[in-house]
């Protein structure tokens, strides 16, 4: 396989990962080609997260002619196993600590993904290097764990630990590496750059009042660093192909990715202190987190080929449904591929205002004027996937969070805590009084409104963000009214001044 061809295969799983990232808030809890059910907004220990498993083969493959797999294990599996494993290991007793079966849930599923790369790298290490559309076959177990995990962080944003959930799900693509051709280690980097927003924000939170959140934070970016120097000793310029015998068809690889207990173990293999999670179903669950059919991964890499068009189609969460013990039939027994190129249309899910516990949630309002009355200091208002809105918040809130917002206004009053804008688009943020802070990440277009009385106090903090712009009154003026714009830089420079690092913003005068 050409470098180039293998380059394009690399760039575009990669980028299909971090546009599931971005799409997976308008996705339903379940995944493609498979039934997953997330834990559905809130902490309930009657609800058990789940492995979902699928079937991958290639079409044309006959698996009564597929001779049985003969596995050699090697030092690099091992050394994945003691490390990445055995981290997320120690990462899933962390995660139990928090008495939350959501985190526990989407650590188990990072443990899923973590045992689909370990297998992944055994038959790399048996096979020469695959062609485009191998590769593909042979990385779809990793894909979907991943998307699987971005899904279940979705299903499962009303939990109070929602933190949690955005940290493991931002860092989570770092398991990609092993479809990067170059610079694995500064993707591995940058994934773990994208989870510590959340991460700091969970020590800032629970850094006094509970260790077990500052050990799930140690615990997980334990696990990116493993990784990080695995990579760094074993795979330092590209994952490595075909260093060990005897050589597997890829037929044999896929076989051995499905089912790693079908092999022959090679008389000249070792005894490998593989320390493995495999998350199980309940008895009577686990038909609906099977998938049949043979032809399941055209059918995935079919859909995720169609790029903006993958979520045609697809349902909405409706946060109003409960999770019922009693599912149709259907629910469970429709596990044939779906057709997401069918051209259905995309349904608009209900618009929502309503206070849930201590939580004002205003979601899928459409050119719309909101207004929320906040009764109570402790209430917290969380907007989402609103376009084209206005939304006035009356009285002091507790916290604001501005979630994939198009084109929306906020005016709130006060906040005791912070105002953060996520994942929006050209939306404008206005504060009457006392603010402490403003977080802005991964949004593009922001207008912040400030006044005398807020200006000189209020912190603002940007990441992987453009076009923020800071907009208050000009004393000088004698229309109250003046607003002057600022614009929060963007271009920073970085020299290297006596063995340190010194960052400055970029001045375009000189």
């Amino acid at each position: 396989m050409s470098s180039k061809n293998s380059h394009s295969i690399g760039h575009d799983f990669v980028s299909r990962i971090k546009q599931a990232s971005n799409k997976i808030t308008n996705l339903a809890a379940e995944t493609i080609n498979g039934n997953f059910l997330g834990l559905e907004g809130h902490d309930s220990h009657e609800n058990h997260p789940h492995s979902h498993q699928r079937t991958f083969k290639r079409p044309d493959s006959d698996d009564s002619n597929v001779p049985t797999p003969k596995i050699t294990q090697v030092k690099e599996v091992e050394e994945y196993s003691k490390s990445v494993v055995g981290a997320v290991d120690e990462l899933i007793v962390a995660s139990q600590k928090l008495d939350s079966p959501v985190v526990v849930g989407i650590v188990t599923l990072l443990a899923e993904l973590a045992n689909h790369e370990k297998n992944f790298i055994q038959v790399a290490s048996q096979m020469n290097k695959p062609n485009p559309e191998e590769l593909q076959l042979l990385l779809s177990h990793i894909q979907v764990s991943i998307e699987s995990v971005m899904n279940f962080k979705y299903s499962n944003r009303m939990s109070r630990l929602t933190n949690n959930l955005n940290a493991v799900a931002e860092g989570v693509a770092a398991f990609g590496w092993v479809a990067v051709d170059k610079d694995q280690l500064g993707y591995i980097t940058e994934m773990k750059q994208s989870s510590l927003f959340y991460t700091n924000r969970i020590l800032k939170e629970f850094r006094a009042s509970n260790p077990a959140q500052v050990e799930f934070v140690d615990k997980f970016l334990n696990v990116l660093d493993q990784l990080f120097n695995y990579v760094k000793i074993y795979h330092t310029v590209g994952l490595q192909y075909g260093y060990s015998s005897p050589l597997l068809t890829i037929d044999q690889a896929l076989a051995y990715l499905i089912d790693p207990t079908i092999q022959q173990t090679s008389t000249d293999s070792v005894n490998s202190s593989v320390s493995t999670v495999t998350p199980s179903a309940p008895a009577g669950d686990s038909a609906n987190y099977k998938s049949s059919g043979t032809a399941g991964v055209n059918a995935l890499f079919s859909e995720i080929n169609q790029g903006e068009g993958i979520t045609h189609g697809l349902k909405k969460v409706d946060l109003n449904a409960t999770r019922s013990a009693d599912l149709p039939a259907s629910a469970s027994a429709s596990s044939a591929p779906r057709n997401l190129a069918a051209g259905a249309p995309k349904p608009q899910s209900p618009p929502i205002k309503e206070l849930q516990g201590k939580r004002w949630v205003v979601e899928n309002f459409v050119d719309s004027e909101v207004t929320v009355e906040v009764t109570d200091i402790t209430q917290t208002c969380y907007i989402f996937n609103c376009t084209g809105c206005t939304v006035v918040i009356v009285n002091k809130v507790n916290n604001l969070t501005v979630d994939k917002c198009l084109k929306t206004s906020v005016v709130f009053d006060a906040v005791v805590s912070s105002c953060d804008v996520v994942n929006s688009q050209s939306v404008k943020v206005q504060a009457n009084f006392a603010i402490p802070l403003i977080n802005v990440d991964k949004s593009n277009g922001v207008q912040i409104f400030l006044n005398d009385s807020n200006k000189e106090n209020v912190e603002i903090l940007t990441a992987k963000s453009s076009e923020i712009n800071v907009c208050y009154t000009d004393e000088t003026s004698e229309d109250a009214f003046d607003y002057r714009e600022f614009f929060i830089p963007e271009q920073m420079k970085t020299k290297v001044i006596n063995g340190k690092l010194n960052t400055v913003v970029l001045d375009h005068s000189h």
